[in-house]
């Protein structure tokens, strides 16, 4: 028997924080796969969600939201609640955000951490869709890994995430003494203070593509925080989809010697930076497609639509 076909709305992040219309999570959870996704709409409101057959919610929850999407479930809607950052985590609005994850039918996550968190909370079925990049937007990558002299490392984030940098700056300043390098910080705003020779640049999104590409290596550092843990990588995925190898600074992981002499022979080294990154990028053309998200993402509004749907326990 063919299924029918259903509507899918998404409520992005912004109709809490209107200022975050372009943050990097509402682009890979909610406008990237609804390139991909039949019949489905952003809805800026959850009462425009009326006409959806599934309602996925990104990360919004509140008294108000809350009140619509309780009105939604009694009109026969199903509900995903997508938590793609670990907010919930913070102490704010913790009984509307316990009623959320109760109401819905369905929560998904993009990784196996963010899940064991999650199941911490709740009864309500998890599901795995991971952070997928966009190749339509992703649609060149860097090639040539000898013109920078000396290389350039890239920084991107923003302003809140900007304080894992500066936890490291001493460690590469001691890169910096052995080898000469520059650094790119590109983000909303930040400054740093700091012997290496670097710049910022402005994010933005149609040039942000080319300003990492023009530089040789990315590092993505991380605190010491459960905040940072069960995070997807997206940035470490970012920068392979622009074809440059990137160095994760994992506390408690992998050790300050290993991630330092790693980041030096890179530097040391531009046919290993090339083949790196031509293997970063294959490994997201391959595996970390946005369109496998909205694949998976499609399926399960289907399997919620279905009678006497049965959600399991996550995949891994």
């Amino acid at each position: 028997m063919k299924m029918k076909n259903i509507k899918i709305a998404f409520v992005p992040f912004s109709v809490r924080c209107p200022q975050h219309a372009n943050t990097g999570s509402i682009r890979i959870r909610v406008k990237w796969p609804m390139k991909y996704i039949k019949d489905s709409f952003m809805a800026l409101d959850p009462r425009d969600a009326e006409l959806a057959d599934v309602v996925i919610l990104q990360k919004v929850y509140g008294p108000m939201i809350n009140h619509k999407v309780r009105y939604l479930k009694e009109i026969g809607k199903k509900i995903i609640f997508d938590i793609c950052d670990p907010d919930w985590l913070m102490p704010t609005q913790t009984a509307s955000l316990d009623e959320m994850l109760e109401m819905a039918d369905c929560i998904t996550v993009p990784t196996c951490q963010m899940a064991e968190l999650v199941r911490e909370r709740t009864k309500t079925p998890i599901e795995i869709i991971p952070d997928g990049m966009c190749l339509e937007y992703h649609n060149k990558f860097k090639t040539d890994h000898g013109s920078n002299v000396p290389p350039e490392i890239v920084w991107f984030g923003n302003r809140g995430t900007i304080k894992a940098l500066k936890k490291y700056i001493p460690e590469l300043e001691e890169i910096y003494d052995k080898f000469n390098f520059k650094l790119k910080i590109i983000s909303d705003s930040g400054e740093i203070e700091t012997k290496i020779p670097w710049e910022f640049t402005e994010w933005k999104l149609d040039t942000v593509n080319d300003e990492i590409m023009a530089c040789d290596i990315a590092i993505n550092p991380k605190l010491d925080e459960i905040w940072d843990y069960p995070k997807s990588n997206n940035k470490t995925l970012t920068a392979w989809a622009c074809g440059l190898p990137c160095v994760e600074i994992w506390p408690g992981r992998m050790g300050f010697s290993t991630w330092k002499n790693y980041l030096l022979t890179l530097l040391e080294d531009p046919e290993m930076r090339e083949n790196l990154g031509r293997l970063g990028r294959k490994d997201v053309e391959e595996k970390h497609d946005v369109q496998l998200s909205a694949k998976k993402m499609e399926g399960l509004c289907k399997k919620l639509t279905q009678k006497n749907a049965k959600i399991n326990y996550h995949n891994h």
